[in-house]
């Protein structure tokens, strides 16, 4: 069983965040992700990637923490992190899975649908070709195979006017699912989200080990604000593409100067040798 050695979990997005928006690397963020190991601290990836993605990131940062994948859709826990296990997991690939959110095959019926209504250029991760994929992101062939192999979402690439747009995402919020726009894509949701996830994540660390936790939240999307409202401590990690995000929780709450995995190291470094030693 994992126990935070100061009672602290960092909950971080990937794009944009931990990892460089265009080069995908983490390389800034070495010294402060070296501290968190040394500290026992939890380093909980909250992503709009999937499982197949996620776990290549993970070998690379050497850790073996849980972690949420597609905007909150499922957490993932390798089968011997918890003594206590919570009611309804499935197993997939040796890890336990909490869904939060119905899977693939429902989404897709739901596309279907719309694609009949809509005139308009629209893209969906699953109907891609991985070069598709490949143009978009700027991942490798390999990589963006694992991209496209999702469970329980199949995001949104839009290249049509602002009208075409508004009127997509009223029709999906017309048929009850819940809408984020990401830095490239568009991301369809049954009201799962970050935040939520971020919630059942701390509860599932507090059965397990009778404890309270505090939350570190970082990110850069506006699909990164349910985690970042919510966290006790949220980082706001610029973007050189976008004017930083406006958390409304203005309390321990701090904004980067330095872009993706630059400004994590920048911002949350001080703060785990600080006030979390």
């Amino acid at each position: 069983m994992a126990i935070s050695a100061n009672h602290t979990l960092v909950f971080t997005d990937l794009d944009g965040t931990l990892l460089d928006h265009d080069t995908y690397s983490f390389s800034d963020a070495i010294p402060t992700l070296d501290i968190l190991n040394k500290k026992n601290i939890p380093i909980i990836i909250n992503s709009s990637k999937t499982f197949d993605e996620i776990i290549e990131i993970r070998e690379q940062l050497k850790i073996k923490d849980p972690f949420i994948v597609e905007n909150g859709a499922a957490i993932f826990f390798e089968l011997d992190y918890f003594d206590v296990i919570p009611d309804h997991v499935i197993e997939y690939e040796n890890h336990y899975v909490l869904e939060l959110s119905k899977p693939i095959q429902y989404w897709n019926e739901i596309f279907k649908d719309i694609e009949f209504q809509i005139n308009t250029k629209l893209e969906r991760f699953s109907t891609m070709t991985p070069q598709r994929v490949s143009e978009l992101t700027g991942l490798s062939l390999i990589e963006s195979s694992k991209a496209k192999k999702r469970l329980y979402s199949d995001p949104i690439y839009f290249d049509g006017e602002e009208s075409d747009l508004k009127f997509l995402l009223e029709m999906l919020e017309n048929m009850g699912c819940h809408v984020l726009v990401g830095g490239r894509f568009i991301h369809v949701t049954n009201g799962c989200n970050k935040g939520v996830a971020l919630k059942e994540m701390v509860n599932v660390f507090k059965i397990n080990n009778q404890l309270d936790y505090s939350t570190i939240a970082l990110g850069d999307s506006n699909n990164d604000l349910a985690m970042l409202e919510i966290a006790d401590t949220s980082i706001v990690i610029s973007n050189r593409n976008k004017t930083p995000l406006v958390v409304k929780k203005a309390v321990n709450t701090f904004t980067s100067t330095l872009f993706g995995p630059a400004g994590w190291n920048e911002i949350l470094g001080p703060i785990i040798q600080t006030d979390y030693l």
